[in-house]
């Protein structure tokens, strides 16, 4: 595989990556301005064989997880849909994990 291909690649994914990613074209009505916010998420791979032949690909998606909601009194974030995966639950999961693991250890060295 060429060092040029994958160059092109990654400077056509780089050039996917703004701002305008990540936030919405606001939406004023009704005195209150709503900006649309998504998670945006890129993945890439490439490989060859034995011989000069490889082959290399990429995919992205764009999930809408909330919307920053501006009226004159406030700012204010509302999420879409079921919360998924923030901080706060990822630390919490991390800490639970890491007690089962600690919990087992401990009682298979009794």
């Amino acid at each position: 595989m060429k060092t040029v291909d994958l160059k092109a690649m990654l400077d056509n994914f780089s050039k996917s990556l703004s701002a305008q990613s990540i936030f919405g074209k606001p939406v004023t009505q009704a005195g209150k301005t709503i900006i649309p916010v998504c998670a945006v998420g890129f993945g890439f791979g490439a490989g060859e064989g034995v011989s000069d032949k490889g082959g290399m690909g990429g995919g992205g998606g764009v999930m809408p997880v909330a919307v920053i909601i501006v009226d004159k009194s406030e700012v204010r974030v509302e999420p879409l849909g079921p919360v998924g995966v923030t901080l706060d639950n990822l630390v919490e999961r991390l800490v639970e994990g890491v007690k089962s693991v600690a919990k087992k250890k401990s009682a298979g060295s009794k």
